[in-house]
């Protein structure tokens, strides 16, 4: 079997080298880049950006706080509990089970927030 000739790869025209493409200088080229990065961040204000993250981190940070906090008061619950008392083991209990339901509640939302801040897009399918 014979080997095909192929074209060169100037002859093509979305190749990219084609003689009736303008030659531009890097200055222009840098331009050019730097107004399309525009689009990179959604804004130009880097002052605001930074003050956004401050938020972010801040909320992100009180939510771990809250996180932390609910955390010691079920371990506080558990080690002063009382069993002594007749009805002591029951109140234990409920309490325990609706502060668990609260800080998973606050382990779901701070679990989302860090996903939604953090930029990682995710893949849902339908």
């Amino acid at each position: 079997m014979a080997v095909q000739n192929i074209s060169s790869a100037t002859q093509y025209p979305s190749s990219g080298s084609s003689t009736s493409r303008q030659q531009r200088s890097f200055a222009d080229l840098y331009r050019q880049a730097r107004e399309a990065s525009i689009n990179d961040n959604g804004t130009n204000n880097p002052e605001a950006d930074q003050q956004e993250t401050r938020r972010n981190r801040e909320y992100i940070e009180g939510l771990h706080n809250r996180v932390d906090t609910l955390r010691g008061e079920i371990l506080a619950r558990v080690i002063t509990a009382r069993v002594d008392e007749p009805d002591a083991p029951d109140q234990l209990a409920g309490d325990i089970t609706r502060l668990s339901t609260r800080l998973e509640t606050l382990r779901n939302k701070l679990r989302n927030e860090e996903e939604r801040l953090s930029g990682t897009l995710v893949d849902v399918t339908i």
